[in-house]
């Protein structure tokens, strides 16, 4: 691919290389490029988990191995080899023009965090990954170097899920959630905003990409 001009290619992207990534966007959102923190925050439209199923009855190494390969220790390996860790890592935001002004506003000179908590289809049940994000979120705040930084949480429904009313009312109920979990764990956010189905990341045609437009997005000032 990255010897000829015209030819596109899809591959993970630790293996990108020489090659030119590409942006892509789906049903008129902003094309998104491939970037780690894109992936981690799985913005980007093809994004996709790896999951880790042990059963019930597993045996000790397999069960150490699950463990292990989510521990710190785990997820230093997976940065090693140029694939994205579950670690959290901060970076500074472009918003678009469509963009609502009170989460501009709110947002402007804050760093977002590379992970979106993100739910069920019609509810503000969080999703097994938000569980376990949870844990890393307190983590990342209990750091020395986050000392008296504060967390602000942005909701965000699909555009399938009922009127504008009762979308914005699901994004509320989603980032309260959030909230409360944080809280419980001696983490107060600063400000906690729902915003409906505005920003979609993805379009809203399939489930996959609905999932993926349902989320409480993370910022820290």
């Amino acid at each position: 691919m990255a010897s000829d001009p015209q030819g596109i290619g899809f591959i993970g992207l630790p293996y990108v290389l020489r090659a030119k990534a590409l942006g892509v966007s789906e049903s008129e959102t902003r094309p998104i490029v491939p970037q780690p923190f894109s992936v981690a925050t799985e913005d980007y439209a093809l994004a996709r988990r790896l999951f880790l199923y042990v059963p019930e009855k597993a045996s000790a190494p397999a069960r150490a191995f699950a463990e292990f390969a989510v521990s710190p220790a785990g997820q230093a390996l997976v940065t090693r080899e140029g694939f994205i860790a579950q670690d959290i890592i901060e970076d500074e935001q472009d918003h678009t023009p469509v963009a609502p002004a009170e989460y501009v506003a709110f947002t402007r000179g804050a760093r977002r965090l590379s992970l979106n908590f993100r739910f069920r289809e019609g509810s503000a049940i969080p999703d097994t990954k938000a569980v376990r994000d949870i844990d890393r979120l307190v983590a990342f705040m209990q750091r020395a170097e986050n000392a008296g930084r504060r967390l602000l949480l942005m909701g965000f429904a699909d555009s399938n899920e009922g009127i504008p009313l009762h979308s914005l009312e699901l994004s509320v109920h989603r980032v309260d959630t959030v909230a409360d979990l944080l809280v419980a764990r001696g983490i107060g956010p600063l400000r906690v905003r729902g915003y409906g189905s505005a920003l979609p990341v993805a379009g809203n045609d399939t489930p996959h990409s609905r999932h993926k437009n349902r989320r409480v997005e993370v910022w820290v000032r």
